[in-house]
């Protein structure tokens, strides 16, 4: 592969093609007198799959993966917060959409819609989310444990489906100025 990426085997694609082709990551960074973040999950859904604290971490993971000089955490330690993100899971839904041809490969696809809202701990909103949706579909091969298929119990739903929402989160946030 750096035989292509430095020319020397005639790969039409160049180094700086690469880098150019896909937009730098979103930066965080303080806005709005805020520097500390305290994000807060509550799951309203009827089903209640998503656990909150799961999802609260994950989301913090996110919104730290971006941060440059924006601090975020899922404690309840409110005194160093100058805002708090509240999400609220609204709806989850998974159907599997998918069974190959071994009786022990299944995709499924998952849906979430949340909302959220940023506000600084006067009480000053910053940004609202009324009503956000994030999909992921996930496959399994090689499955076979007392004929459960997997889905919702599986730990890789909930960390990709948070991922997602921070993803979504920090995009925004990002333009904030």
């Amino acid at each position: 592969m750096f035989a292509c990426l430095m020319g020397t085997t005639g790969c039409e694609r160049s180094l700086e093609s690469i880098f150019l082709s896909e937009p730098p990551p979103p930066v965080l960074r303080p806005f709005g007198g805020i520097h500390a973040i305290r994000v807060t999950v509550t799951n309203v859904s009827p089903s209640q799959r998503l656990v909150p604290s799961f999802v609260a971490e994950g989301i913090v993971k996110q919104l730290k993966a971006h941060s440059n000089g924006l601090e975020a955490f899922a404690t309840d330690d409110a005194r160093k917060a100058e805002g708090v993100l509240a999400v609220s899971i609204l709806e989850e839904s998974g159907r599997q959409t998918h069974t190959g041809p071994q009786p022990d490969t299944v995709t499924w696809k998952f849906q979430v819609k949340f909302s959220a809202i940023l506000t600084r701990t006067d009480g000053q909103t910053i940004l609202s989310w009324p009503m956000q949706s994030v999909s992921q579909e996930l496959g399994w091969t090689g499955f076979s444990s007392a004929g459960v298929t997997p889905g919702w119990e599986e730990r890789i739903v909930g960390e990709d489906l948070a991922w997602k929402m921070g993803g979504r989160l920090v995009d925004d946030l990002a333009h904030l100025k």
